[in-house]
Parts: C-alpha cells; structure tokens; sequence
C-alpha cells in the first residue's frame, strides 16, 4: 500500500529527537571527558563509565556539565541536522523532542540550542 505524500501531511506528525539525532550530545560528553569512542557504541560507553565510576546518575551528569545550561546550548548539530529538518517538514509537521536529563539546566540549554540551529 502506497502512501501519498498529502495523506502523510494530513494525517501524521513527526517527532525529531535532539540528543544523538540532530545534536552532537555523546559527541560532547566524549569530549568533556577527554575520551574517544564509536558513535556505535555510545550507549554501552556511557553506561560502562557511570558504572565504573560509581556514580548517582544525577552526579554522573554533573560531572561534566559544568557549564550547565551552555553544556547544551553549544552541542554541535550534525551536518544532516538542516536539511533532515527541512525534508521532513515537507511530508508532514515535524516537532523536535527531547527529554531533560537528570540535570535541571537541560531544558532551557535544549531550547537555546534549538533557536540557534
């Protein structure tokens, strides 16, 4: 079953995730932390360094946001972050999402990257 582009526009929207989608997040931990690791593995990164650390998630993200809300503000977009945006737009509305880390700066950092980018 073929979808025509309009039904799509009419009927669905799209939710655009921020952290490690459209925004260099792990890219920037890595970096805070002087560490270099494959994008693939990120998620198994990030978990193997909060574990050997022993850390609360909340100080594990504090450990490297010291900046706070500039952490995420200045988080570089990927190079596909524009125009992934601009093409999705054009098959159906298409909002960014994005959940706060444990960090309470995240959100307001996560808008100020949006209007920038």
């Amino acid at each position: 079953m073929s979808v025509k582009r309009e039904e799509l526009k009419n009927e669905t929207t799209i939710y655009l995730d921020i952290d490690g989608v459209v925004a260099k997040l792990y890219e920037t931990i890595a970096g805070r932390l002087k560490e270099k690791e494959s994008e693939k593995n990120w998620s198994k990164w990030v978990r193997k360094l909060h574990e050997s650390e022993r850390l609360e998630k909340k100080s594990f993200w504090e450990s490297f946001t010291e900046e706070k809300e500039e952490f995420y503000e200045e988080m570089e977009a990927y190079p596909w972050t524009k125009d992934l945006f601009k093409e999705l737009k054009e098959l159906a509305p298409t909002l960014f999402l994005s959940s706060p880390t444990p960090d309470t700066t995240s959100g307001g950092g996560k808008l100020k990257w949006l209007e920038k980018h």
